[in-house]
């Protein structure tokens, strides 16, 4: 599957690029109808080593879609979604979780993804941005 480079956001610490991907076909149809919900990964390349890390789909949240992706290159500059130490990284949006009862249940609100592991953390409902203090 074809993919498209949406957003991209450097680490604190230089080594590290986030960068949001969403298949091809999703972002041409974006373009034309608004308010149509995107499914987007998350990835990280490890400018060291070359590593990429890639994350399960998940819908930003609207207003990230409407405000921030395109105007991706002010946010860069003003705010982080990365962690201080670049160890992990914060997102808005809706993503599902699996329950204890053993079913998936769709949360929405704000999400913190650990370099490393494989799921994000839930940490708060209805937020629709977020970004990471610098201390």
């Amino acid at each position: 599957e074809e993919v498209r480079c949406l957003a991209f956001f450097w680490s604190p610490d230089s080594k590290k690029l986030l960068y949001l991907t969403s298949p091809t076909a999703d972002a041409d149809m974006f373009k034309n109808l608004r308010g149509m919900a995107l499914r987007c990964r998350w990835n990280v390349l490890h400018t060291d080593t070359g590593q990429r890390e890639r994350w399960r789909a998940f819908t930003p949240s609207q207003p990230f879609l409407e405000e921030v992706l395109p105007n991706f290159d002010s946010y860069s500059r003003s705010m982080s979604f990365w962690s201080p130490d670049s160890s992990a990284f914060c997102f808005s949006g809706s993503c599902s979780q699996m329950t204890d009862k053993g079913y998936a249940e769709v949360q929405e609100g704000a999400w913190v993804q650990h370099l490393g592991d494989s799921t994000p953390v839930f940490v708060a409902e209805s937020v629709v941005h977020t970004a990471w203090s610098p201390c």
